[in-house]
């Protein structure tokens, strides 16, 4: 059996030599294991979306003036409050939940 010593005069013919290079084992099973965390993060999320339907919703609105105004949709009374300050949005919000 004869050893044929192949000299290479650079990394890119010794990486041409070589054929495609594939993932570690180790690699494949980080990749597949931070797949798993993704997903799992992901449907947490979702469930934490899903178990607050009743948390308000508040948008911050600016007229053509610039004024600012704070819309909010109140699930649980199904109704919707218009504030001119966000003093006023807490004090409701404030209310809504300790009287």
């Amino acid at each position: 059996m004869r050893l044929i010593d192949t000299h290479y005069t650079s990394l890119s013919q010794y990486a041409a030599a070589a054929g495609p290079l594939r993932p570690s084992r180790s690699r494949r099973v980080a990749r597949r294991v931070w797949t798993w965390i993704k997903s799992a993060i992901d449907q947490l999320g979702e469930l934490r979306v899903l178990s607050e339907p009743y948390e308000p919703r508040a948008k911050r609105k600016m007229d053509e003036f610039g004024n600012l105004s704070y819309q909010v949709y109140d699930p649980v009374s199904n109704s919707h409050h218009t504030f001119t300050s966000e003093e006023a949005l807490r004090i409701w919000l404030d209310q809504r939940y300790y009287f």
